[in-house]
């Protein structure tokens, strides 16, 4: 029985054509082979190993190559990877590898053993090395993927089944009666793999099915540390659908369907995809995709195929009854309650795109919330529900004040109110208290609160102060010379009741009624009597007497924008000479002349010889065209509010200066989302601070160009997220 197997193992070899470098062998002197077993004997012939380098072990996935051997700049064994068939390609990576039984899984993950028996494993992709723990078998030689199995072979002729995350669990597969040093994945059909133990020079068959060891199959003329092929992952060389995710089609409209196919393959290169009988980008990935039967075909680089039938189904549109009960004063008692129309299945909720547990939301303050369901096809409906807040009318109809003399605390508050023994109050955020009076008071404005059950109804209550006796005030002021505060202020008090403490300018009391050093204007006064009885007043002091000069400027304007800036140059004459300008935030001297000016108005303050600001003027620059049309306006026709710093902004770009500017923004519905007379202000996607959907958005602008002419525009910009 067993030889007809081995004959029906030759036969599959004999009519699957391999590949030569699909197989590599590593040599006891470091050397690297390719073996050719297709005829049925053992063919080798040399292969270089790009990395100017001896490996002793090897591993293949699909047509990279790796291998461990020593690096004489680190004195150590490393791991170093090379592509087959691309002699000018050679990448180190250090990691250090003190054993010859490299191996490779099917995500192409490398494995080995190192010297005391821990399992390594070394993601190429992600750069993580992991030390699974102790295998309790001696190494003797390779290790190898079968079926998605990780095997060692061992002392004594066992082949170890290696527990890969508790390797201490690793049990004996079966015996083999031989010391194999290599262990070899073949591929002998696009479904079908062969597996052969390496004992010194000579390769053995391993049924790993009955778990049987055959007869010699051939010989290579060296000793053989490892071997390597495309197939040692485990995986076939054919083609094999690891998993396929359906998305019904769930627009009404049809045609939102998604289908996703991974495959796997031993042989390197692309797996070439078709959809009903027509080629694809290959990527597996299916959008936009009708309700409907999808017939794939599969094909290696080997020409292996495997067909597959897709079935798409169609969605039922989800139909909800939506219940909302409202907010009272902001107190957070509005709800939403969802209830399908129909039975759909298991559906999920979710509030503001957060899963919620329940179809009913209580506790909700008004607002626009956006309630969602997705049924058991995730298909999902969105819609933004608003819950009002309702304000209930106050319960108070009257606030009696008692005004408060000059003695302190005199003063009172009495609210009267409906339902009173159901309120509660406060003052000045206090605690609450169940009565409406409040005595003790002083003068001034105090912040009432009047709480029903849900409302909270402020009010501003002003306690006045009764005047006893008002005493005759009197003001004597000089007006500063030129600068801010060197003015004096006298205050005069006849009459009322002494002493008296005076406060200019909400400084300290003193019974100082000079005050030197302040700056034209009003100025507050406040005078206390010896019953702490308080007047409010204001003095006034004079400004200074400015002596204007004689101001003389000349123009030259500007040609378009800023091709030709604008100059302007001004003479003073007057009392107070020498004068100076400011222009542009910076001083000159009179008769100089500014340059590099664009067009636009420009304030210029003029100073005398004490630096007083005595006179002011506007020069406005008008850009001088010359027949040239300068006037443009450029509207984005997308842009992207994602906070990167580019093209963040919907707004308009007009040259020259233009005045008078409205910029408006509607969404598809005509409403008006935005709206600026800002030059340079532009809309940021939101609206009601919610970002706006991917769309297109109308926009229109209006300007007056600085030749008095206006100019209308309307144009549409796409929104992109």
């Amino acid at each position: 029985m067993y030889k007809k197997l081995l004959l029906l193992f030759f036969l599959f070899l004999s009519i699957y054509k391999l590949n030569a470098q699909n197989i590599i062998l590593a040599s006891g002197e470091g050397l690297l082979y390719s073996l050719n077993i297709s005829s049925g004997n053992c063919s080798v012939k040399p292969l270089k190993f790009p990395c100017n380098t001896t490996p002793f072990s090897i591993a293949l996935y699909k047509d990279t190559v790796y291998g461990n051997a020593y690096d004489p700049e680190t004195s150590q064994e490393v791991i170093f990877k090379s592509v087959l068939g691309n002699n000018a390609y050679c990448e180190k990576i250090n990691i250090p590898v003190d054993a010859n039984n490299l191996t490779v899984d099917s995500a192409g993950v490398l494995y080995w053993v190192g010297t005391y028996n821990n399992l390594y494993s070394y993601n190429p992709h992600s750069a993580v090395l992991n030390n699974h723990g102790y295998i309790p078998f001696n190494s003797a030689g390779d290790l190898m993927f079968y079926k998605g199995q990780l095997y060692l072979a061992a002392d004594y002729g066992a082949l170890v089944a290696v527990d890969i995350p508790h390797p201490g669990n690793s049990e004996v597969y079966m015996n083999t009666g031989h010391a194999f040093y290599g262990l070899v994945n073949i591929p002998v059909g696009c479904n079908q793999n062969g597996v052969f133990g390496i004992d010194d020079n000579s390769l053995v068959e391993i049924d790993m099915e009955h778990k049987t060891v055959g007869e010699v199959y051939c010989s290579v003329p060296f000793t053989v540390y490892d071997a390597a092929s495309i197939t040692e992952t485990g995986i076939v060389e054919g083609v094999s659908v690891s998993s396929i995710a359906v998305h019904p089609d769930c627009d009404i409209n049809g045609n939102s369907g998604k289908i996703t196919i991974n495959a796997l393959s031993a042989s390197p290169g692309t797996i070439d995809i078709f959809m009903n009988g027509k080629p694809t980008d290959n990527t597996g990935i299916f959008k936009n995709l009708a309700a409907g039967s999808y017939n794939f075909h599969l094909v290696s680089r080997e020409g292996c195929t495997i067909d597959t039938l897709v079935k798409l189904q169609k969605s039922t549109p989800i139909n909800l009854l939506i219940k909302t009960l409202p907010d009272t004063c902001s107190a957070a008692i509005g709800s939403i309650a969802i209830n399908p129309a129909a039975d759909y299945g298991t559906l999920i909720y979710y509030l503001n795109d957060i899963a919620k547990t329940s179809n009913f939301y209580d506790s909700l303050k008004g607002g626009i919330y956006k309630v969602s369901v997705e049924d058991s096809n995730n298909c999902r409906i969105d819609s933004n529900i608003a819950i009002k807040n309702v304000v209930s009318p106050s319960p108070i109809t009257s606030i009696e004040i008692t005004t408060a003399t000059c003695k302190k605390g005199s003063g009172e508050i009495n609210v009267h109110a409906n339902d009173a023994s159901l309120l509660q109050y406060s003052l000045n955020n206090a605690a609450m208290q169940s009565s409406g009076l409040f005595s003790g008071l002083d003068t001034g404005v105090y912040y009432l609160q009047v709480a029903t059950a849900h409302c909270v109804f402020d009010s501003m209550v002003t306690v006045s102060q009764q005047q006893l006796v008002k005493p005759g005030i009197t003001f004597s002021a000089a007006p500063p010379v030129c600068v801010d505060k060197n003015g004096s202020l006298q205050v005069d008090i006849a009459g009322g009741l002494p002493p008296f403490s005076i406060n200019l300018d909400n400084t300290s009391y003193s019974s100082n009624n000079i005050f030197p050093n302040i700056s034209a204007g009003s100025h507050a006064i406040k005078i206390i009597d010896s019953n702490a009885c308080l007047w409010d007043t204001a003095a006034i002091v004079q400004a200074y007497t400015l002596l204007k000069p004689d101001v003389h400027y000349a123009v030259k304007n500007p040609e378009c924008f800023s091709s030709l800036p604008g100059t302007a140059m001004v003479l003073i004459n007057g009392a107070e000479s020498p004068y100076c300008f400011s222009l542009n935030q910076r001083l000159y001297n009179s008769g100089a002349s500014v340059n590099n000016l664009l067009p636009g108005s420009y304030s210029i303050k003029i100073f005398n010889k004490a630096q007083c600001a005595v006179d002011s003027l506007m020069v406005s620059l008008i850009a001088q065209n010359n027949g040239v049309n300068c006037d443009t306006l450029f509207v984005p026709g997308a842009f992207t509010p994602n906070n990167d710093g580019l093209n963040d902004i919907l707004k308009p770009i007009i040259s020259n200066f233009p005045t008078n500017i409205l910029f408006k923004v509607f969404n598809r519905f005509g409403e008006n989302i935005f709206s600026t007379t800002k030059m340079g202000e532009g809309w940021n996607g939101m609206y009601k601070n919610i970002p706006q959907a991917a769309d297109s958005y109308i926009w229109i602008c209006s300007y007056v160009t600085t030749s008095g002419i206006k100019k209308f525009a309307k144009g549409v910009s796409v929104l992109i997220r």
